[in-house]
């Protein structure tokens, strides 16, 4: 399980279970080697709309590399582009809490959603 929402005009909450965890050190694997691997999620639109809250949807994330990293709507899935910067460093973290059973500290990394001129914090918690 993969959800993703926005908790405030700022923060955006990536929440995974450890099958969501397997899933996500995959796809960031998978895009270190170049390929452009998919997650699938429930979505809270507002992540994109910037509202407060709005409807949440099942939709498929395709995870690229990229000069920065940012989230957009492309018609009903979402791309999330990521710098390779953040996508090893990120890859890291995700390792680490694998082993550790919690991702701490949450704060995850910051990304660029198109409808916002400043950028958002992502912050990523393990659920049970």
């Amino acid at each position: 399980m993969i959800e993703l929402d926005r908790s405030d005009g700022m923060s955006i909450w990536l929440r995974c279970d450890q099958g969501g965890l397997n899933q996500l050190l995959e796809t960031f694997r998978s895009a270190l080697r170049g390929e452009i691997p998919h997650l699938d999620a429930r979505v809270d639109m507002s992540t994109m709309t910037l509202k407060r809250k709005s409807r949440v949807r099942d939709a498929s994330i395709r995870l690229q590399i990229g000069n920065e990293t940012q989230l957009t709507r492309c018609e009903d899935d979402i791309s999330w582009l990521i710098s390779r910067e953040d996508l090893e460093s990120g890859l890291g973290r995700l390792e680490r809490s694998a082993v550790e059973g919690f991702f701490s500290p949450a704060e995850f990394m910051r990304i660029q959603v198109r409808k916002n001129r400043k950028l958002d914090y992502l912050y990523c918690e393990i659920v049970q």
